[in-house]
């Protein structure tokens, strides 16, 4: 069900896109092939249920820079 709402999401940016932004008649159909390839890539290889930063990482693991 959430692909309904990142298919919206990209039908929202997009309406912006043309109307607030003005982009021209001739860039519809190239930025709309723009918004599909980066959704297409993002279902290819996004993990969205894995964490943003490995935690566990930063806190066994000595800074490199010292504090100022």
């Amino acid at each position: 069900m959430t692909w309904v709402l990142v298919l919206g999401l990209a039908a929202l940016v997009f309406a912006a896109m043309v109307f607030l932004g003005r982009l021209p008649r001739t860039g519809w159909e190239v930025t709309g092939a723009a918004l599909l390839f980066g959704l297409a890539g993002y279902a290819l290889q996004g993990h969205p249920g894995e964490p943003g930063a490995p935690t566990e990482l930063w806190k066994t693991r000595p800074s490199p820079m010292p504090p100022c």
